[in-house]
């Protein structure tokens, strides 16, 4: 769906998180993703409901590819972002005689989440573009992050199996051992941000 029309790809994102909240509901998946505690990002069939953020974050490169207003751009993403969150809550209330309350849970990933996750992505997003385009105004750290996010994840989901290895075998931490190994990742996470940027490696897809 990538390469099609933007009203083609925001259908799709609506229509992917649409069949898996009914998935969720009708099939008892919802139950069992939810009681088995090893989900944590919606179980194998939470790539449609992943697939609402990232279809809406694709209109964000049709957008950015247009010459810009950037005062009239800015608008508009903050008004989707806000009216996505309003969306997200509203799905998240119950509706008398029609529906319970559906949860905000990465657990389950079930429809207020990524409604509500789209809309903040675009607030943050709206947030950055405004100081680095509209401004010029640059984040020496940031920048080199933003590089090679892809590869710099894959560092960091290393890190964290990594420490889920020590958690399983020493069990939990301490909140100040665990403040302290958040640092250290992060902080490592960065060194190999910056070693990249300065041997301008980029990975590219």
């Amino acid at each position: 769906m990538i390469h099609r029309g933007p009203a083609v790809r925001l259908g799709w994102a609506a229509g992917s998180l649409v069949l898996y909240q009914a998935l969720y509901l009708t099939t008892g998946y919802g139950p069992w993703v939810m009681s088995h505690g090893k989900s944590l990002n919606g179980g194998p069939l939470a790539v449609l409901s992943w697939g609402f953020i990232l279809g809406v974050g694709t209109l964000i490169g049709d957008v950015l590819e247009k010459p810009r207003d950037h005062d009239r751009l800015l608008r508009h993403i903050t008004v989707s972002g806000l009216a996505l969150m309003a969306g997200g809550w509203f799905l998240s209330i119950p509706w008398p005689g029609i529906k319970e309350a559906w949860p905000y849970t990465r657990w389950g990933m079930s429809a207020p989440l990524p409604v509500t996750t789209a809309g903040i992505a675009l607030i943050v997003f709206g947030f950055f573009y405004m100081f680095s385009e509209k401004r010029g105004i640059r984040f020496p750290l940031l920048t080199p992050l933003g590089r090679n996010p892809i590869l710099l994840l894959a560092v960091q989901g290393a890190m964290v199996g990594v420490s889920r290895l020590i958690t399983m075998r020493f069990g939990e931490p301490a909140p100040g051992i665990a403040v302290t190994g958040y640092f250290v990742m992060s902080a490592a996470a960065c060194a190999v941000a910056v070693w990249l940027d300065r041997k301008q490696v980029r990975l590219r897809f």
